[in-house]
């Protein structure tokens, strides 16, 4: 089973016929989380008839990954990240209100490609399925 990040995507599955199932969705950003079957994420990867209305998604993994080795404080509860060359002292003990607020300040990153990319390589660092982390850590 794969999961995946994205927004706005239950009318996609429906019109395209793709069994998903719909695991989160935050309440802040509607950052939806959901789970396909290998065949199913196959169908998607290959869908040539995406609609703008469709939404997005993303999958894939951050350069990161592995190297996490601080912990910050993220939505009252604590998530090891990642530090960078412009992460600096003052970063640490702040308290972030989610897991969007953290990549935007300490990261420098808010693309829809990002969320998605470090929030699959964050969930793997705290040892946490992509679902579990996005409950955890985004309102």
């Amino acid at each position: 089973m794969k999961q995946i990040l994205g927004q706005n995507l239950d009318k996609a599955f429906k019109v395209l016929n793709i069994e998903a199932k719909k695991l989160v969705e935050t309440q802040e950003n509607k950052y939806q989380v959901w789970e396909l079957n290998e065949q199913s994420f196959d169908e998607l990867i290959m869908c040539e008839e995406w609609e703008e209305s469709f939404g997005w998604w993303r999958s894939g993994r951050s350069i990161y990954e592995g190297s996490a080795e601080k912990i910050f404080n993220v939505n009252g509860k604590q998530m090891l990240g990642y530090i960078n060359e412009v992460t600096y002292m003052d970063y640490f003990d702040k308290d972030y209100s989610s897991y969007t607020d953290w990549l935007s300040e300490v990261m420098c990153l808010s693309t829809e490609k990002n969320v998605a990319i470090f929030a699959e390589s964050l969930a793997e660092d705290n040892g946490m399925s992509l679902s579990e982390f996005i409950s955890t850590f985004e309102k």
